[in-house]
């Protein structure tokens, strides 16, 4: 069995023009040189068209385009035309009505803090075992130290802790209700009546 040698374009080329040879290389080398450099009227004309077309986007758009920064770092879109001290103002002003002044949890007096999710003023004290409970049961804030958005000024306003007595604590059975005793015993009873 004879096997005769493949024909191919390389074999009849001169060594010089075979790729992989140094001239070849020379030349491959030589026109992207040119083609870096500019050269060739074609790639010229290209440039150019993309540059016209680049200063002409960036004139129409900079007389339509207007920036303003954010009135608070980190908000996101759409936050920034909250009146954040009016709503700080409502939620103090809330604060201080009776009964949202007494904490929804213990009874005692002085709420500082709220869980927004669940819609009531707690004390100091329980905030920390709604925050203990992680944000995915209680979302606790402080009435005058974080920023409050007008939906989450609503939700208070429509609860509160008045509601909130009707609402959470309607089948609760005697003695489940946390007091202001002792704190152990108490932060159980917020744990417990809020797990539930």
């Amino acid at each position: 069995m004879h096997v005769s040698p493949p024909t191919s374009e390389k074999m009849q080329l001169p060594i010089a023009a075979m790729p992989g040879s140094d001239k070849s290389k020379e030349r491959r080398h030589h026109k992207s040189k040119e083609d870096s450099k500019g050269g060739g009227h074609h790639h010229h004309r290209l440039r150019e068209k993309k540059k016209e077309r680049a200063v002409k986007n960036t004139d129409a758009s900079a007389s339509t385009v207007t920036f303003s920064a954010p009135k608070h770092r980190g908000t996101e879109v759409g936050e920034c035309d909250e009146d954040w001290e009016a709503n700080r103002a409502a939620v103090e002003r809330l604060c201080s009505q009776y009964p949202n002044s007494i904490c929804a949890d213990c009874g005692e007096a002085g709420t500082r803090w709220t869980s927004v999710n669940h819609g009531v003023f707690v004390c100091i004290r329980c905030s920390g075992v709604h925050r203990s409970l992680g944000v995915h049961v209680s979302k606790v804030k402080s009435t005058n130290m974080d920023r409050w958005s007008l939906a989450e000024v609503r939700l208070m306003e429509a609860i509160g802790n008045a509601k909130a007595k009707t609402l959470y604590e309607a089948h609760l059975p005697a003695g489940v209700r946390p007091s202001g005793g002792a704190d152990a015993a108490a932060d159980g009873a917020v744990r417990s009546f809020h797990s539930a």
